[in-house]
């Protein structure tokens, strides 16, 4: 439903709370490759309230596919 919502309503000013439960859904699954664009998304809306943390899941999203380089930049940006 997640996906449906985000084809249909993607200028919804729930769209990124949309994209960011989606991607916790698929981090739970440790599908962390398509989690991690989402986070970004969610993440690049300033107005939403889970912006930053957003950023944060994107960079666990990277550590936990082993890519530590851009797992340590997200981590700089968050802080």
């Amino acid at each position: 439903k997640y996906d449906e919502f985000a084809r249909a309503f993607p200028q919804s000013p729930l769209a990124s709370e949309v994209k960011y439960r989606r991607a916790e859904i698929l981090y739970a699954g440790a599908d962390y490759a398509t989690a991690r664009p989402l986070f970004q998304a969610a993440s690049a809306d300033k107005e939403f309230k889970l912006a930053a943390f957003s950023l944060q899941r994107a960079a666990d999203c990277a550590f936990q596919q082993k890519q530590y380089a851009q797992a340590a930049a997200a981590y700089e940006a968050f802080l």
